[in-house]
């Protein structure tokens, strides 16, 4: 191992992009701790992109609606809001409330239960305003999948939709509504839908600059789970052999998604031809997060330094030990056990209400395994504050 270089003060970045995960409430609070040691070095100020997938969506949307309806500064966001959060997600229960109103309307099994979600994000949440009403900086992408094109559908202020069902300019679409298509997991809650006739469609021309009326591609469209395209959110950020597709210097992956573990229950017994379909849709899943994972850390070794994959899962010892780097020799505050790394890693991706331990130690593993990553491969812009 080498040794650590704590000596060195970070450098200050000037364009930093941000790809969060999906993974539910769970991810949602791992990417809060990332986004507080960020702001640990007053870097949330140097961040002018944002791609985010499910419960990074979510966390984003938090973020903007107790900030209000903006992007906050580091010092707000460790004064104000971080805390703010905090209280509204160990007090309200989004999971309990949609099953309950679910059951006392039956029909939003076929109309759909994405909608209630998205009101259960105003209510309890304090998500409001419009897409358009998003700040100018940073760019924020909220990525859902268009179940009749198959591709990646996108949600931003200045348009949404896809390259296959073309575009609304500035649309005047519920930012909850936004969320809860990128949170919308197959099975569980459901599609948003979105009546095309109700919006004026465009096709771009991107060589030209310009843009046409065209008429949509269907009568209605079905927005589901951004994960089921691309649970990391990089398309928008990076293009393989490429590089960044964006103006940025340095781009910060933040994987929160559930490991894919070994199917213990069986159904040969009873149900000797079904395969359970989530099954089958976890293992898609987990192979595209591989693939675009890969693809990132190579282009991290062509260019290094010029950003990072962080994942949960991992204590603080293991990341500088797979880094090669010797860890900071004294801790202001003892890092999270494996034990309690493990709790936090296998949570189940739902949108329950956490304890405050449960937060705690969630938010904690974000910002220690920000920490720590940021340090042992970028030693020359970062140094721990652990």
């Amino acid at each position: 191992m080498t040794e650590h270089m704590d000596e060195q003060a970070p450098r200050t970045l000037s364009k930093i992009g941000l790809a969060f995960s999906g993974g539910g409430v769970r991810a949602l609070v791992f990417h809060l701790g990332v986004l507080q040691r960020l702001a640990t070095d007053n870097l949330l100020e140097k961040t002018v992109f944002i791609s985010s997938v499910s419960g990074g969506s979510l966390a984003v949307g938090l973020v903007m609606a107790h900030a209000g309806n903006r992007w906050p500064t580091s010092k707000d966001y460790l004064d104000k809001v971080f805390a703010e959060i905090r209280a509204c997600l160990t007090s309200s229960n989004i999971q309990s409330r949609l099953l309950f109103k679910t059951l006392c309307c039956p029909g939003s099994w076929f109309s759909g239960r994405a909608h209630i979600l998205a009101k259960l994000f105003k209510e309890l949440w304090g998500v409001r305003g419009k897409l358009a009403d998003l700040p100018e900086h940073p760019r924020w992408i909220i990525n859902a999948t268009c179940f009749e094109t198959g591709k990646n559908w996108r949600f931003m202020k200045e348009r949404m939709g896809d390259y296959i069902t073309n575009y609304v300019l500035n649309p005047e679409f519920n930012l909850s509504e936004a969320l809860a298509a990128s949170a919308a997991v197959p099975g569980l809650i459901g599609p948003i839908y979105i009546q095309t006739k109700e919006y004026q469609w465009v096709q771009i021309d991107r060589t030209q600059n310009s843009s046409k009326p065209t008429p949509p591609i269907a009568h209605r469209l079905r927005l589901w789970d951004g994960g089921v395209y691309d649970n990391l959110g990089l398309e928008p950020l990076i293009k393989p052999n490429e590089g960044y597709c964006e103006d940025i210097d340095f781009l910060i992956s933040s994987d929160a998604s559930s490991p894919l573990l070994k199917e213990e229950r069986t159904f040969s017994f009873r149900f000797p031809f079904f395969i359970p379909p989530y099954r089958l849709l976890d293992i898609a899943e987990s192979q595209v997060c591989g693939l675009r994972s890969r693809l990132l850390i190579q282009h991290f070794k062509r260019n290094r330094e010029t950003g990072v994959l962080m994942r949960m899962g991992n204590n603080v010892q293991a990341i500088y030990e797979k880094a090669g780097v010797m860890p900071p020799g004294k801790f202001k505050k003892a890092p999270l056990t494996d034990m309690a790394v493990n709790q936090a890693l296998m949570m189940k991706t739902t949108l329950t209400q956490l304890s405050s331990e449960e937060f705690d130690s969630l938010s904690q593993h974000g910002f220690e395994t920000a920490d720590s990553v940021l340090a042992a491969y970028c030693p020359a812009q970062f140094k721990s504050c652990l």
